[in-house]
C-alpha cells in the first residue's frame, strides 16, 4: 500500500511524464491492478509500484525478428 506521507509519490500525470506515456495508458494499468492512493480529486501512485507492477505484467521479452536459417 502507498502511504499517503510518502516523500515518493506520483501523480499519474507526472507518471505519464516521466514514463514517456499517455496518462490514459496509466490509467489502464490502474484497472489492470497498479496499486494507486486518491487523495481528493488526485491519483498517487511511486515509481516502486510502477516498476513492480511492469515486472509482474509484462511477459519476458522475446527476440524480434526472424530466426536464422542454417544449413
Amino acid at each position: 500500500m502507498i502511504d499517503a506521507f510518502s516523500e515518493d509519490k506520483l501523480t499519474v500525470d507526472e507518471v505519464a511524464e516521466e514514463f514517456n506515456l499517455t496518462t490514459q495508458t496509466i490509467n489502464n494499468w490502474r484497472k489492470r491492478g497498479l496499486s494507486t492512493i486518491s487523495i481528493g480529486r488526485t491519483v498517487y501512485t511511486t515509481r516502486t509500484k510502477v516498476n513492480e507492477f511492469l515486472n509482474e505484467t509484462l511477459p519476458e521479452k522475446r527476440p524480434v525478428g526472424r530466426p536464422i536459417k542454417r544449413n
